[in-house]
């Protein structure tokens, strides 16, 4: 079967949801949201893979953030896969990014994709678990928590510092969607949508715990915990959180200056 793999459009989105779905077995309209989040993320970094009867049977995209790159929503349909669609997908992206001065590529691979991309060439950083929360944390720490609509600076600059690199532009592009930011003075923020909370970067277990709580009650109750920050990692484990999935933080270049200590939920798995 022959492929092509050209740049994705608007107008593809409800395909690619569809494949998305299909891939991952989640919903259509949580499939939907991916990729127009993805889009305002980065117009430009979603692709498809298209069949001889052009027809879109996988998807793939990238998000640029300065020398640091991160790759996502890769889902091949399930009657399809192994045939060296994801393949094709990926060396596209790659190629793409490797174009554009990109000097470090992450994604998080799932035990499906793990393989792929260790041929590819990536190697393994650590693990990220997806916990449903089952019971919020305690603090005493909450006097300053503020949900907002407005973001302030520093909540991009205590991110740029805990994430290695400059993703603003996807924390903006989740708040326009309508997602809840809650601050705690200049100690910590988290972002909420829908069941789910990440990021939450936090100077101190205490604050993190005091910004979940109150991401748990606007609704919040998965996030994915980094297992190479222990204080996140004991929280979930003394809450007793149930993990819920599993992948590898995988990397391609050199490393990036992340504080993951600072880092008590991811965005996602797609970007980061």
């Amino acid at each position: 079967m022959g492929v092509r793999v050209r740049h994705a459009v608007r107008e593809d989105i409800d395909v690619m949801a569809e494949v998305f779905a299909k891939a991952f077995r989640v919903g259509m309209s949580e499939a939907r949201e991916v990729f127009e989040v993805s889009m305002d993320v980065q117009p430009d970094g979603c692709f498809v893979a298209v069949t001889d009867t052009n027809s879109i049977a996988g998807t793939g995209c990238f998000f640029i953030y300065g020398p640091l790159a991160w790759i996502g929503n890769v889902a091949v349909l399930p009657q399809l896969q192994r045939r060296g669609i994801g393949t094709s997908l990926m060396k596209e992206l790659l190629r793409e990014m490797g174009c554009r001065g990109v000097r470090t590529v992450r994604l998080d691979a799932s035990r499906y994709g793990h393989g792929l991309y260790l041929k590819l060439g990536f190697i393994d950083e650590y693990r990220t678990v997806t916990y449903r929360i089952t019971a919020p944390p305690t603090s005493g720490s909450g006097d300053a928590l503020q949900v907002t609509g407005e973001v302030p600076e520093w909540v991009f600059r205590i991110d740029a510092e805990a994430f290695g690199a400059d993703r603003s532009m996807a924390l903006k592009a989740l708040l326009r969607r309508g997602a809840a930011l809650i601050t705690l003075g200049r100690r910590g923020y988290a972002i909420v949508r829908g069941e789910d909370v990440g990021p939450v970067v936090a100077e101190g277990r205490d604050a993190a715990e005091a910004l979940i709580a109150k991401a748990y009650e606007l609704g919040a109750r998965k996030l994915i915990v980094i297992e190479r920050n222990p204080e996140a990692v004991g929280m979930a484990k003394e809450l007793r959180w149930v993990p819920e999935d599993v992948c590898v933080r995988m990397r391609l270049g050199p490393p990036c200056r992340e504080k993951v200590n600072l880092i008590y939920a991811a965005l996602s798995y797609a970007k980061g």
